[in-house]
């Protein structure tokens, strides 16, 4: 595997909402918020196209190791796996306050996590066997509930998100495969191949898991979620490490070929595709009628959702890897330019930007007035509105 396509794959592998799954209050338990990689929070509302160019930095949360996994939020905590340093880290949400964090031994941890049933699963590298493991451990105190090894692949760590439907968690493995496996006790319940490698989250919805293959693979898969057999498979231009979005009847994959894709969610038939100029390691975002993805051309795109045709672009700095986030009418996202950004969500005027000073391949998380991202400096960082007037009580 290419050295630059591992390092922007952390960041853009994640997920979403399902229908099956209901989000409690303003969290972002998953990649993308839940199971169909949406990235869209409908119910913020603190933060909005007018009060977002009053946000600031509120708190910081070293970990002495560089992030390109993303956080998650749930109960109002905030966890991140350090895929440089491999430990796993819990704050309170609203100060920043560390609560928990889990060493790099035995287990060294790389995904975004996905909390689900007051439940933290984590993909990582058993440092002892010297492969591909998911982890369970409880979400309010980090001890280790169980671990499923998942990897043939000598050394090669988890880079897939899991997520969490209905009892079962799904995620790729480096060996090739997509896995489901019992939330509770992490047995296997079936495996299926791809061709090529699982770096990429699945996104799941009403029965049936989706998968872009990476690696050498060019493929997009779809999946029955109870027996792992294959529905239908569908051709891209080339590798695909982006997690698929799910909105519409539709399946979105952004590939490295430098084309968003749209395939019909029950046939795989291809109903339209856009060339945006460059590969993108950027998970799409789906709200309102527009899907939003990042590029290594430096710009973040808007398309209408149901043809591909472009509404409107921004430039930044430097390539963008990071995968967008959607709240009340704002899309944010990273740049490597070491800034996040605010737009508004149906122009693209830029609202609000601030540096962290260092590269940003992670996606940001907005969950109760608050945007969260991870950076290159080994930091956490937590944006939103000053003064805060909020418990930082611990809810499970």
């Amino acid at each position: 595997m290419k050295p630059l396509a591992l390092a922007l794959l952390l960041a853009s592998a994640g997920v979403a909402q399902t229908t099956a799954t209901a989000i409690p209050r303003s969290d972002w338990p998953e990649f993308h918020r839940g199971a169909e990689h949406r990235g869209d929070n409908r119910t913020e509302t603190a933060l909005s196209v007018t009060t977002v160019p009053g946000m600031q930095l509120l708190w910081q949360g070293a970990n002495g190791g560089g992030i390109r996994a993303s956080p998650v939020v749930a109960g109002a905590m905030v966890y991140v796996a350090s895929d440089i340093s491999g430990a796993l880290y819990a704050f309170d949400a609203a100060q920043g306050k560390p609560v928990w964090s889990v060493p790099n031994t035995p287990a060294r941890f790389s995904t975004t996590p996905a909390v689900s049933n007051r439940i933290l699963y984590v993909g990582g590298l058993d440092t002892y066997l010297n492969e591909a493991a998911l982890y369970a451990l409880d979400a309010k105190t980090g001890k280790q509930l169980w671990e499923t090894v998942l990897g043939v692949n000598e050394g090669a760590g988890m880079v897939s998100s899991p997520v969490v439907v209905d009892g079962v968690v799904y995620v790729g493995s480096p060996a090739g495969y997509v896995n489901a496996l019992d939330a509770t006790t992490g047995a296997i319940i079936w495996q299926s191949p791809i061709w090529g490698d699982g770096y990429a989250a699945p996104a799941v919805n009403n029965g049936i898991v989706y998968y872009g293959a990476g690696g050498f693979g060019a493929q997009v898969y779809a999946f029955d979620a109870s027996t792992g057999q294959q529905i239908w498979i569908a051709d891209t231009g080339y590798e695909i490490y982006a997690a698929p979005a799910l909105a519409y009847e539709l399946v979105y994959v952004a590939s490295t070929d430098g084309h968003l894709y749209a395939f019909n969610a029950a046939t795989g038939r291809l109903i339209w595709k856009a060339f945006y100029n460059s590969a993108s390691y950027s998970s799409p975002a789906v709200a309102n009628g527009f899907v939003y993805v990042g590029s290594y051309d430096n710009n973040l795109y808007a398309l209408n959702a149901l043809n591909g045709k472009l509404v409107w672009h921004q430039t930044t700095g430097a390539p963008i890897s990071s995968s967008p986030a959607v709240a009340n009418g704002v899309v944010y996202v990273g740049s490597a330019d070491t800034n996040l950004y605010a737009f508004a969500a149906a122009t693209g005027q830029l609202l609000w930007s601030g540096s962290t000073g260092q590269p940003l391949l992670s996606s940001p998380a907005v969950s109760n007035g608050m945007v969260y991202v991870a950076a290159g400096d080994g930091a956490l960082h937590a944006y939103g509105l000053p003064p805060r007037c909020r418990s930082s009580e611990i809810v499970f």
